[in-house]
């Protein structure tokens, strides 16, 4: 009898343990809507976990290290830009106000979600991109570019603007600003190869590459993703000497 106690509780021990590791796996491997490959993937989770534990122990310059700069965030329903770890670190009280650090803490790695602008943090409070990315500075890094801390407040003020900035962060922006800003971040990050890589992964179409000038021609298709209208537009890249992004021009197709 008590051999049969013992087989018993050792069942129940293996089956808590499986469960355990299994919410576990799915927490941490598995959210909806990732296009992205499996080592980047990894790197996305890696990320979130540390933000998580940095966040919980309020270390402001761990974080400010996880902030790509320039980078974006919401004072007063305006854009405003961070330029550097100082300045991050000069308005954290704002952007990490009680409201961030919550739906950080309470960010469910399952629940997170990718597109083209990178990965959402709660319902658009934050956002952060992986390496590789179209305004990805980093090869190797995942880095935090987009807070908005005031969300709340539009949610109860301004309901329709709320839900536009949930779907979009640069909803504020026209498509040709958008796009204009996200190559603007690339000015001397990117050269030919990944800035041809990155515009291909977001679905622009290459025209054609000037040697001489050193300058690329593309074009965004209408209707690319529910974020662009029913305009085409089109662009130049310039190259610098040491071929790296100098300048860019975005203009729309009417």
């Amino acid at each position: 009898m008590k051999k049969k106690h013992k087989t018993f509780k050792s069942i129940c021990l293996f089956v808590s343990l499986f469960l355990v590791l299994s919410c576990s796996g799915s927490d941490e491997h598995n959210y909806k809507n990732s296009k992205l490959n499996e080592n980047i993937r990894e790197k996305s989770i890696k990320f979130m976990l540390d933000l998580k534990t940095a966040v919980k122990h309020d270390n402001k310059k761990k974080i400010a290290d996880m902030v790509q700069y320039p980078s974006t965030y919401i004072k007063d329903g305006e854009y405003l830009d961070l330029n550097s770890k100082k300045e991050f670190l000069n308005n954290y009280d704002h952007i990490f106000n009680d409201h961030m650090k919550k739906v950080i803490k309470n960010q469910k790695i399952r629940e997170l979600d990718d597109d083209s602008d990178g990965i959402k943090i709660g319902k658009g409070e934050a956002w952060y991109i992986p390496p590789g990315y179209t305004f990805s500075k980093s090869n190797s890094e995942c880095k935090l570019y987009y807070f908005n801390s005031e969300l709340p407040k539009w949610i109860k003020k301004d309901p329709e603007k709320a839900k536009k900035m949930k779907e979009h962060p640069f909803e504020g922006y026209s498509t040709q600003e958008s796009i204009h800003r996200s190559l603007l971040k690339a000015e001397g990050q990117l050269n030919l190869q990944k800035t041809k890589q990155s515009l291909t992964w977001t679905g622009y179409e290459i025209l054609d590459y000037d040697k001489e000038k050193k300058i690329l021609y593309f074009k965004v298709p209408k209707n690319l993703d529910r974020y662009l209208n029913k305009h085409e537009y089109r662009g130049k890249i310039y190259f610098d000497e040491d071929g790296y992004i100098k300048k860019s021009e975005v203009e729309k197709i009417e």
